[in-house]
C-alpha cells in the first residue's frame, strides 16, 4: 500500500495515507493531510476520514485543524444529527489541554445526553 502514497490521484494517496496511519505507518498521516489542506473537497467523508486519523495518532499539533472541522463540517449540522456524536467520542481518546478545551465546548453545546 505505501507505493499509493506517490500515487499521480491525490484521491487515492490521500486514502493510502489514512489506512497507512491505521497501520502505524508515520508516512500516511502527512499524506492525507496534505490533501486536506489542498483540496477543494472539504466534504464530510473527507472530514471524518482526517479526524479519525488525527484522533488515532493523538497528533495534537492537528488541534487547530480539528477546532476548524467542527466550526465548519459539523457544528452547523446542529443537533438532530449523529454526527457530532461520532466526532465527539473519536477525538475523546486524544489527551492534552487544548483537545479538552474543544471537548468541553462540544458537551456544552449538545449536553452530555445528546452525545450518548
Amino acid at each position: 500500500m505505501k507505493p499509493l502514497l506517490n500515487s499521480d490521484d491525490p484521491q487515492v494517496a490521500a486514502y493510502a495515507g489514512y489506512l497507512l496511519t491505521l497501520l502505524d505507518d508515520p508516512d500516511g498521516l502527512p499524506v492525507l493531510l496534505d490533501y486536506w489542506n489542498h483540496s477543494k473537497t472539504k466534504d464530510l467523508p473527507w472530514a471524518r476520514l482526517v479526524y479519525r486519523a488525527i484522533a488515532y495518532k493523538n497528533e495534537i499539533s492537528q488541534v487547530p485543524l480539528l477546532t476548524s472541522i467542527y466550526e465548519q463540517q459539523i457544528k452547523p449540522l446542529g443537533y438532530y444529527n449523529d454526527i457530532p456524536k461520532d466526532y465527539y467520542w473519536t477525538i475523546r481518546i486524544m489527551t492534552g489541554p487544548d483537545i479538552l478545551e474543544l471537548r468541553k465546548r462540544i458537551r456544552d453545546k449538545y449536553g452530555m445526553d445528546r452525545l450518548r
